[in-house]
């Protein structure tokens, strides 16, 4: 056989010993090209709210870019204790009758205008929190965070995801309206939930600054250090707090002597002690056998008198003489705060009928009626004093004797 003939498709036949030995180079060019082909990342292209992002991995290149990566991070809460109190448990959205919305934005780096994406969750009582970005690449973004009723924060040039978790400082309070604003709107919003609490029908959450699950001035006090402030903020505000040494709330004067009918005054007042005082809350009881609160023509009135030198106005200022109770609450929002000995309001009072003493008490031993003196949500610890009256069926008077000169 002659062993030069060719192949039906023209070409040369190779001995089979040739073809055997080419085998394993074959095979090891295969693996070759498999290996480098899987640590090779394919082109990555997505389109998120009308924004385009496009990366090419090699062997020697970062990570490839993925979707849906997780953003670990963490907030500090101010007036609501420690870390590790249950009142940092704060949701990362706002809840407005089952209209959610979200307290993650995400932008893209160098803008803080439109969003690309927005997410919600819930820190845990340290303030950390996770969540998963979808829809998103692996990349590095602005971020924007908020709570339900506290100032934004934001934070640019963040990785996500992160090789720890990043810290977005401190959510300022105060912002009750979601509006990402403190002001005498979000003093407004607290009012209907005055002297509520949880489980009350108008009681409002978002309208609790300090989370004690009650509305009063401690809550208006809190927002005052943010008072006027707008968000996102970058960091949080370091109030210092006064001394509370010596402070007190005390009516005055403390033992009285009238005559049945009589009209006569009794004056709350303040005493910062050695610091600084934002915010007075007298809540006092008296029995309305004995009592009535008058204004200036003898007549049963719906309100005390504020001393307007120290308060332009009170957040609350209410008289029930039906169930003898008096509730006032005043905050002072600028700059110089309350300090030393003040006359806060005065309760003018008619004698309604004979007793040789009844008193007029402060409420403070729990919430919501709980009288104090207050900075930044702060209490000052005041001691705290009453008075007594005594109704007699004639007016006490003290006649001194004259004495002529011979």
């Amino acid at each position: 056989m002659n062993s030069n003939k060719r192949s039906p498709l023209g070409s040369r036949q190779e001995p089979r010993s040739r073809v055997w030995l080419l085998a394993p180079i074959l095979a090891v060019s295969f693996v070759l090209v498999w290996a480098v082909g899987a640590h090779t990342a394919p082109a990555a292209s997505t389109s998120v709210s009308g924004a385009q992002s496009t990366s090419t991995g090699t062997l020697l290149s970062a990570p490839a870019p993925f979707l849906s990566p997780l953003l670990n991070g963490r907030v500090a809460l101010e007036r609501r204790g420690s870390p590790g109190d249950p009142r940092w448990i704060t949701p990362l959205y706002r809840d407005e009758g089952g209209v959610i919305t979200d307290g993650i934005q995400v932008y893209q780096p160098g803008t803080f205008t439109s969003p690309l994406r927005t997410y919600n969750t819930t820190t845990d009582a340290n303030g950390a929190f996770s969540v998963r970005l979808d829809g998103l690449w692996s990349g590095v973004y602005d971020i924007r965070i908020k709570g339900g009723d506290t100032l934004s924060v934001r934070k640019a040039s963040v990785t996500v995801p992160p090789a720890s978790a990043v810290d977005f400082g401190t959510l300022l309070v105060g912002d009750s309206t979601g509006n990402d604003v403190v002001n005498a709107d979000d003093v407004s919003y607290m009012v209907p939930s005055f002297l509520l609490c949880t489980g009350d029908v108008s009681y409002r959450i978002y309208a609790d600054t300090n989370k004690s699950k009650c509305v009063n001035g401690l809550d208006v006090s809190a927002l005052v250090p943010n008072y006027l402030r707008q968000g996102p903020v970058l960091t949080g505000l370091q109030t210092q707090l006064a001394s509370n040494a010596a402070a007190s709330l005390a009516l005055s004067p403390s033992d009285t002597r009238v005559a049945i009918d009589e009209v006569f005054t009794i004056d709350i007042m303040g005493n910062t002690g050695a610091g600084a005082a934002d915010t007075v809350q007298a809540y006092i009881a008296f029995d309305p056998a004995y009592l009535e609160v008058v204004d200036s023509s003898g007549q049963p009135a719906d309100k005390i008198e504020l001393n307007t030198a120290v308060f332009t106005s009170a957040t609350w200022n209410s008289v029930d003489n039906g169930a003898g109770t008096v509730d006032l609450s005043a905050t002072q929002f600028v700059q110089p705060y309350i300090s030393g000995t003040r006359k806060v309001a005065t309760i003018r009072l008619k004698a309604k009928a004979l007793t040789s003493g009844t008193t007029l008490t402060f409420a403070h031993q729990a919430e919501p009626r709980l009288s104090d003196l207050s900075l930044a949500g702060t209490s000052l610890s005041p001691t705290i004093s009453g008075a007594t009256v005594g109704i007699n069926s004639y007016r006490v008077r003290v006649y001194l004797p004259v004495v002529f000169r011979g």
